[in-house]
């Protein structure tokens, strides 16, 4: 069974369960202690007054601070700082509900 959690991510209800960001701070604090746990949540942008969707498929904390890698629906790709990822999170949940790739997972 897969649950839906925040920020567009899907959590099998078997596995412990995840943290929920509530805060930007919240995110913040999560990016340091727990970097992974975005692997595989969708995220938006906008480039040039359009906005694109992308799915977060990789953590590189190797060394400090952390990169998210994020393949976008067009093939784009890019990799995310902490302020950026915050900054994607947010922006998806504004715009997540126009993400139709988000009814087909």
């Amino acid at each position: 069974q897969v649950q839906e959690t925040r920020y567009g991510g899907a959590a099998n209800s078997n596995s412990p369960a995840v943290k929920k960001a509530r805060t930007k701070d919240d995110i913040k604090c999560m990016t340091q202690s727990e970097p992974y746990c975005f692997v595989g949540r969708r995220v938006s942008k906008y480039f040039d007054g359009e906005c694109f969707f992308g799915k977060i498929t990789k953590c590189d904390d190797t060394k400090p601070p952390p990169f998210w890698h994020v393949v976008y629906d067009d093939g784009d790709e890019e990799d995310f700082s902490s302020r950026d990822l915050i900054k994607a999170l947010e922006h998806y949940e504004k715009h997540g509900k126009d993400d139709t790739k988000h009814l087909t997972r």
